[in-house]
């Protein structure tokens, strides 16, 4: 019977640690999307920066549409990032050990 224990204890050691692993590869793979994540916010900036130094930008910003415009761009960032960030979460992993409910002791 303790040799049965044994390799149960064994197998879940092994299970944990591949999944742990799995975990570890999940989070490098997404190394790249986050980077993109990151450039979705600065290649808009970028562009505002460079619209507002050339030629007549900046005066486009001082009317009523360009405001409104620029308001439509920075929700629409924020909301893709955001909307980035919840598909970047890994799920939560299972316990496999879960604490019982303590019963009333008297």
């Amino acid at each position: 019977m303790g040799a049965g224990l044994d390799r149960q204890l064994a197998d879940l050691v092994e299970d944990r640690l591949l999944a742990e692993q799995g975990r570890k590869d999940a989070l490098s793979k997404q190394a790249g999307v986050r980077f993109a994540r990151l450039f979705v916010l600065l290649v808009p900036l970028g562009m505002a920066l460079a619209g507002l130094s050339i030629g007549t930008g900046r005066a486009a910003y001082r009317s009523a549409g360009g405001q409104a415009a620029v308001v439509v761009a920075l929700v629409s960032v924020v909301a893709c990032w955001v909307w980035a960030g919840r598909l970047l979460v890994l799920p939560r992993e299972p316990r496999v050990f879960v604490r019982a409910p303590r019963r009333n002791q008297r």
